[in-house]
């Protein structure tokens, strides 16, 4: 998220993420975002009104996505993880809001230039559903 003149970094699964461990652990890492690469130094941001400020940008650009993009392709990913599809197909119905489920998703590829793991959200989150939400068989590519 770029803020006047600086770019700030959030974890899309917050501060217990295996990449923001590592990211706590090195403090450097090679990013890429709108065509530009670069080699980085993380360095955690302790005014609070600047966080606030970057929490403010970063609801304001992405809100749409943050409620129903973790919890998706978590319980997706752990599928593959563990082996564990009808556990996830049961998760998936159970305990994740309708408003939240891939479902939603209308492919409009808004998501495709925000998301900074260039994913491919829209193509992704049909499959999701197909899988969890409809019961066919898991695919590990599209």
């Amino acid at each position: 998220m770029r803020l006047g003149g600086d770019l700030y970094v959030r974890s899309v699964h917050g501060r217990t993420s295996a990449w923001f461990r590592g990211v706590q652990t090195r403090h450097e890492r090679h990013i890429w975002a709108g065509g530009v690469e670069k080699e980085v130094t993380f360095v955690e941001e302790t005014d609070a009104g600047l966080n606030d400020q970057i929490d403010t940008a970063y609801t304001a650009k992405y809100r749409r996505y943050a409620r129903i993009l973790p919890s998706n392709f978590d319980i997706y990913n752990r599928v593959a993880m563990y082996d564990v599809l009808e556990d996830c197909r049961h998760e998936y119905k159970r305990w994740v809001p309708d408003d939240e489920k891939a479902a939603i998703c209308i492919q409009c590829d808004e998501c495709l230039s925000k998301c900074p793991q260039s994913i491919a959200i829209s193509t992704w989150l049909p499959v999701v559903e197909e899988v969890l939400g409809l019961g066919r068989p898991y695919v590990n590519a599209v």
